[in-house]
């Protein structure tokens, strides 16, 4: 959905709308549904991404919180970074490190992945990221 068509126009008017008329308590549950509904208007497919990576972090800082021992909780931080930064890799250098690294060393044949990049990834990522790290520090709680 691009910014200037008018189904863009048509959406945002009708959010807009019903943000005005909602009660504040139920404001977040349209904020979420609104994003999901935004994010996945080009590609429908590629909804899973914002919802498993935001599942993960949410469940993931849970789970760090309740580490009593800080080394356990170093420990389930740092994994819940590497899971967090998986699929980024994934999609952004699968390419690359097959065919300029693998090829080359192993003489396995060139192959082209024709895999979709998710919208906004590396934005979704790393602001997760940001997330679990304020919560590591105890600067938030888990929400």
């Amino acid at each position: 959905m691009l910014f200037t068509s008018s189904s863009y126009f048509l959406f945002f008017i009708t959010y807009f709308v019903c943000f005005y008329f909602l009660k504040p308590s139920f404001r977040l549950h349209l904020l979420i549904i609104g994003s999901i509904i935004f994010y996945s208007w080009l590609n429908p497919v590629m909804i899973w991404v914002p919802i498993v990576l935001c599942s993960m972090a949410f469940w993931g800082t849970s789970w760090i919180v309740k580490a009593e021992a800080s080394q356990i909780r170093s420990i389930r931080f740092w994994t819940m970074i590497t899971a967090l930064i998986s699929p980024l890799i994934y999609y952004k250098y699968k390419h690359f490190l097959y065919n300029e690294i693998l090829v080359p060393v192993t003489g396995m044949t060139s192959k082209f992945f024709r895999i979709a990049l998710p919208l906004g990834i590396s934005f979704v990522i790393f602001t997760l990221i940001c997330y679990v790290v304020d919560v590591y520090r105890k600067m938030f709680p888990p929400s």
